[in-house]
């Protein structure tokens, strides 16, 4: 589906690289550069943090405000899927995964149709 979203530069990669220290502002350690809409990254963190982090499904309604979520989150399963190799994982992380890509397409799927009623 296509998108139209204006693009800038975003952190790939946040939910992992941020470090915080009591007393001192957050920081982050490592920024991979990405050309994308600012909701991708969100999208990203939100995917990491239900796969990884053990946040719930509420994460995806917390966020649902932004301009096409759905097709955010999407995007960002496929983007962290498709490069499992290079992140080092030993194996498919199909287990982890298999949950979380269930959600994500209920709600694209769910949105979809709610903007196809008129």
């Amino acid at each position: 589906m296509p998108i139209r979203m204006p693009e800038q530069i975003v952190h790939g990669d946040l939910l992992g690289n941020v470090l915080f220290a009591d007393g001192l502002p957050p920081a982050v350690i490592d920024w991979p550069a990405y050309w994308r809409p600012v909701a991708w990254a969100a999208a990203v963190a939100a995917v990491d943090a239900m796969v990884w982090h053990g946040a719930g499904a509420g994460v995806i309604e917390r966020w649902a405000h932004l301009p096409e979520w759905g097709q955010m989150l999407l995007r960002a399963a496929i983007y962290r899927l498709g490069t499992w190799d290079a992140a080092g994982w030993p194996q498919e992380p199909e287990e982890p995964y298999r949950p979380v890509v269930a959600e994500i397409v209920g709600f694209a799927a769910g949105q979809t149709r709610s903007s196809q009623v008129t």
